[in-house]
């Protein structure tokens, strides 16, 4: 902080200082400390990122939770070697990716975009957007779930519902290891 010949004090930048005033022909004097803080909004954070595949409509949806300080956010994606990302960019809390190719890795990332700063891109997540042909067989109290591994795959999910329209459909992510799965049938 500066001090004028008037006794006005201007900050200079944040930070805490101690301003002494003093009575030359008495000796008395007095302190006060003063501290300024910075009206710069801060940095906000990254959005954690969530990607849902539809592979008979050949898109994903990206998808976060708001995140404070937020006036929009951008979405990067492209397929894995590629060097070029393509960005979307939006006022909501979710974006789905078009036109996808079918057997292609693809890398995305997120970022808030604030008032006057952005954050830093979110962690990259990676999804293998390729469908699986699986044979169901259906038992008693029970459903196997049988597929070829897809060496590219790092992972499978399994959609199931009690109803043949899908409804209230569960999904269950099973490792890259593994090329069966059972469902237990609970009514």
């Amino acid at each position: 902080a500066t001090v004028d010949s008037s006794g006005v004090v201007v900050a200079v930048a944040p930070g805490t200082t101690t301003v002494i005033a003093l009575d030359p022909e008495s000796f008395i004097y007095n302190t006060c400390k003063v501290t300024v803080t910075s009206n710069t909004p801060a940095k906000p954070a990254a959005p954690k990122l969530k990607l849902k595949p539809n592979y008979g409509k050949k898109q994903i949806k990206a998808s976060w939770s708001k995140v404070k300080g937020a006036k929009s956010y951008k979405v990067a994606y492209r397929m894995a070697g590629a060097k070029k990302w393509k960005t979307l960019k939006t006022k909501k809390t979710s974006v789905t990716v078009k036109k996808l190719k079918k057997g292609s890795l693809y890398v995305f990332r997120a970022q808030t975009v604030g008032k006057s700063k952005s954050s830093k891109w979110s962690k990259q997540k990676t999804l293998y957007f390729s469908k699986v042909n699986a044979k169901v067989k259906a038992g008693k109290k029970k459903a196997t779930v049988k597929w070829k591994k897809d060496k590219k795959a790092n992972g499978y999910q399994i959609r199931y519902s009690y109803s043949s329209n899908m409804s209230k459909a569960k999904t269950i992510k099973v490792k890259k290891s593994q090329k069966k799965y059972k469902i237990k049938i609970i009514n």
